[in-house]
């Protein structure tokens, strides 16, 4: 269903009918808020009421924020007889300018984008042609490049490292200085003896504890330390007393110099 408002057919129809097609960016359903928040209405007016007929009555009876008009009012002019008791000159048509409806909603949509604002953030710098961005895509970050931008607003073409081609809007872009390898080493390789930064900590850990003493009883494990504080208590620069916890009563420790011997 969603592939068919991209389809030529479409474009076609649309370009016959006389009407512009805006898409909006995929996996942002906030540009499309509004048939978004329609939707969410419709659904929670269906699982409350036991009678959908009557319940769409009544709401489309029911004046718009902002608007101060029914949408039956918009449509045809004039309010829809319902169960609720009216007057009749209530029900007769009246003439709205759609100039006045059309600046109620402007005003409505300013007063919405100024609260919005105030919470969302600073605003998003535009991105230019052939910069490197990470783009959020199926819940991963990769790195592509800006090939150019969207008509629509905050929408931009971008091409990852494979060579793919996607829209994605500006939230889901992010610049980066960084630099991405199309091939990376890896961190060993047999024959070359490169190791990573783990191997080459891991093996630090062994020879420093190879050269450590061990306790005789082979059970408590001991801090050999230099210049060690045998009170427990130690003075900070503040001059507050800090003391030793109770449960490293087995251990010697100097805070400044300590040396761990694992048994």
């Amino acid at each position: 269903m969603v592939h068919s408002f991209s389809s030529h057919e479409f474009q076609r129809f649309a370009e016959e009918a006389n009407f512009k097609h805006a898409t909006t960016s995929p996996h942002y359903s906030q540009a499309n808020g509004q048939t978004e928040r329609y939707v969410q209405t419709v659904k929670k007016l269906i699982q409350k009421s036991d009678d959908p007929s009557k319940v769409f009555l009544d709401y489309r009876n029911t004046p718009l924020e902002g608007i101060n008009l029914s949408p039956a009012q918009l449509h045809i002019g004039r309010r829809l007889k319902s169960s609720l008791p009216t007057r009749t000159e209530l029900l007769k048509p009246k003439y709205t300018s759609p100039k006045k409806v059309l600046q109620r909603y402007k005003q409505r949509q300013a007063s919405q984008e100024h609260y919005y604002n105030q919470n969302s953030g600073p605003k998003l710098k535009p991105l230019l042609q052939g910069q490197t961005v990470t783009i959020r895509h199926d819940g991963k970050i990769i790195p592509g490049t800006v090939v150019r931008r969207h008509n629509a607003p905050r929408s931009f073409i971008v091409e990852t490292k494979e060579g793919r081609i996607l829209r994605r809007n500006r939230r889901h872009l992010r610049p980066t200085s960084a630099e991405f390898q199309d091939n990376p080493q890896e961190p060993y390789s047999s024959g070359t003896h490169q190791f990573s930064k783990e191997q080459e900590n891991s093996e630090n850990i062994s020879n420093q504890s190879s050269n450590l003493e061990i306790s005789a009883d082979n059970s408590v494990p001991e801090v050999a330390c230099e210049n060690a504080d045998l009170s427990g208590t130690k003075t900070t620069r503040s001059g507050r007393n800090v003391k030793m916890p109770s449960k490293y009563d087995e251990y010697v420790c100097n805070p400044l110099n300590p040396v761990i011997v694992y048994v």
